[in-house]
């Protein structure tokens, strides 16, 4: 099997995971933090087709990681901060994954909406911040989680192909395991948040 697949849902798997701690009956933040985590998540899917061979998912691909690297993002920005506010919680049972499931599709169908890269980089800051903010509160796991997170994002954007030379894998396999890893630690901040 191809490795970029394989990767790919690894990925994919991980998003699967990170919703999965957010439970139906929530906060507003929990809303944002599982859009964030769907887009991935679908973005994710949709890659692993593509590298199996069906080329026609490809544009497709293509404009749902544009949404996750995005919108997605900013999803969990705004979903860590509400969640630092404290909001109540609301009680949406299924519709609640019937939601997300179809902004992503719309997503991939309709195209991706690109975000400036200064809204990414500041997306991932407020974050890293959030994070040590919980670290200094004394919410230090979800802290510990959310900059375990953040760095596994940095160094997925910066530092793929540096650890792909060092460990000998292809720079892709090696950004998609440091998201994977990155979502699954966001996630497991988002469950406590």
């Amino acid at each position: 099997m191809n490795t970029l697949v394989i990767f790919e849902v690894l990925l994919a798997l991980s998003a699967l995971f990170a919703v999965s701690q957010l439970k139906p009956s929530m906060t507003i933040s929990r809303l944002f933090w599982s859009m964030g985590f769907f887009s991935i998540g679908f973005a994710a899917f949709l890659g692993a087709l593509k590298y199996a061979g069906i080329q026609q998912v490809a544009p497709y691909h293509g404009y749902a990681a544009t949404f996750a690297g995005s919108l997605g993002l900013v999803s969990l920005t705004i979903g860590g901060i509400i969640g630092a506010m404290r909001p109540q919680s609301i009680n949406l049972g299924a519709l609640w994954y019937i939601i997300h499931a179809a902004i992503a599709a719309i997503a991939a169908l309709v195209g991706g909406v690109p975000t400036s890269p200064t809204i990414q980089y500041g997306s991932v800051c407020l974050l890293l911040i959030l994070g040590v903010i919980k670290l200094v509160k004394g919410r230090r796991t979800t802290g510990l989680y959310m900059v375990g997170g953040i760095g596994c994002f940095v160094a997925a954007a910066v530092g793929s192909e540096d650890l792909a030379s060092l460990s000998g894998m292809q720079a892709l396999n090696v950004y998609h395991l440091l998201l994977a890893l990155a979502v699954l630690l966001m996630g497991l901040a988002a469950a406590r948040d």
